[in-house]
């Protein structure tokens, strides 16, 4: 099992690179929390989840600090975003509501111990 650890980011390069891409970047998210890996492709093709996201709802200044903060650590709490943010643990859970209804983010597992999802940054 071990030979294939650390084959994926190799077999994403090359596959990139056979297609006549350039080399795609790789970016660490967070505290040991993930992986952002940005392709290159035709200069006519543009992908912006930026544009994304505002078409689905206009984010606020908190909406989108929420955001960041949940892409560079997934598990983290309302308390600890209320806290960073400076706002009251209600008003995150409000804005937390609208971007799950906007599927912008989403929750994976329990309330607890689980993990905010940004489907699109």
């Amino acid at each position: 099992m071990t030979e294939a650890w650390g084959r994926g980011i190799e077999k994403i390069i090359k596959s990139n690179m056979g297609a006549g891409k350039p080399k795609p970047e790789f970016e660490s998210i967070g505290k040991d929390s993930g992986l952002r890996v940005a392709f290159f492709g035709d200069a006519n093709i543009t992908v912006n989840d930026t544009v994304n996201i505002t078409a689905k709802i206009k984010l606020n200044k908190t909406q989108k600090k929420i955001i960041d903060l949940m892409a560079e650590n997934p598990s983290i709490t309302s308390e600890l975003l209320s806290a960073e943010i400076g706002i009251t643990v209600r008003n995150i859970k409000t804005n937390i509501k609208k971007l799950k209804d906007a599927e912008i983010i989403d929750r994976v597992g329990a309330d607890k111990n689980g993990d905010w999802v940004v489907k699109a940054e």
